[in-house]
């Protein structure tokens, strides 16, 4: 039997409880097995970075190449004689001759991460906070009111609870929804972002 390091194919042979009139249940054939070992990854603060850039560039260039083999799908249904690079080194050897292209002509926009309002672009334009928790205030208060003086296992008590997480969820899902709103805008107006 051999010794496993790595990913490396270790042989082992049918024990002898598991013998058939035969000599082995598996017909004297040896079984074989794959050893794998499973690693996490703990990078520092600078590698996550590195790693998210890293991630968002494939990204980039993926949706380039899509974009790019559509087009030109389209353009030969047009006229039947265009080239459409199908394979992967096409798609990179496009990629190579383009991206300084495509790199200079992305827009790029720096975010301000504000506590007053939600951010603030370099363009100078001011995207206010979406003040879900201001606007849910009244009713947050009386039920938190409500629950307060319920006496403790009663089932008003747990009612209002009830009432009381689903406003919490409420203001959650409109601050949730109005920052993916947010990230799409600036995505689809902007190229690349930069935040301070």
């Amino acid at each position: 039997m051999a010794t496993c390091e790595g990913g490396q194919r270790e042989e082992r042979h049918a024990p002898s409880c598991l013998s058939g009139a035969n000599g082995s249940l598996l017909g004297g054939r040896s079984v074989k097995t794959h050893q794998a070992f499973r690693f996490a990854l703990d990078p520092t603060h600078a590698h996550s970075q590195a790693l998210a850039s890293h991630c968002g560039a494939a990204r980039f260039a993926f949706n380039w190449g899509l974009e790019l083999v559509k087009k030109r799908l389209e353009a030969r249904r047009n006229d039947g004689e265009t080239a459409v690079p199908w394979t992967l080194p096409a798609l990179r050897w496009a990629w190579n001759r383009a991206k300084s292209k495509v790199a200079c002509h992305a827009d790029t926009v720096g975010v301000d991460i504000g506590v007053l309002r939600l951010a603030t672009l370099s363009t100078g334009e001011v995207m206010p906070g979406p003040r879900a928790l201001a606007l849910s205030v009244s009713r947050l208060r009386k039920l938190q009111r409500t629950v307060s003086r319920g006496q403790k296992g009663s089932t008003r008590r747990r009612r209002a609870i009830f009432h009381l997480a689903r406003v919490h969820r409420r203001v959650r899902d409109v601050r949730r929804d109005y920052l993916h709103k947010f990230t799409t805008h600036l995505a689809k107006s902007h190229g690349r972002e930069s935040r301070t």
